[in-house]
């Protein structure tokens, strides 16, 4: 499960290396809180599934759930989407200061008297 989520993080968000804590920690902010905390969950599940003592204190059902929202929730990311809202953003913030710079010039020309 640990792999499979590793892999998808990997892909969605370029988080190649560490454990899943890490690559979690990488993706930031770009995922929900409840995916975080899912993942979190999984994160701490396959750390106490490491012992074999503690392995007993793990709740399956729980833990399946976790996965399951967090592979739902990153199974439906698009990463081309994501590029291209992020590059249409960066150009309509362009666009509207280019806008405002110009607005402010002819304000300026015509108070100077120039037009």
């Amino acid at each position: 499960m640990v792999a499979k989520l590793n892999t998808l993080l990997e892909k969605k968000f370029g988080a190649r290396r560490g454990t899943l804590e890490r690559r979690v920690r990488k993706a930031g902010r770009r995922l929900p809180a409840s995916v975080r905390r899912d993942l979190a969950e999984v994160a701490k599940t396959a750390k106490l599934a490491e012992n074999p003592k503690l392995a007993r204190q793990i709740d399956p059902a729980k833990m399946t759930a976790a996965y399951d929202r967090a592979l739902k929730h990153l199974n439906a990311i698009d990463v081309a989407d994501r590029r291209k809202g992020a590059i249409l953003g960066a150009l309509g913030v362009t666009s509207f200061n280019l806008i405002v710079v110009f607005a402010v010039l002819i304000v300026l020309l015509i108070w100077r008297g120039f037009l």
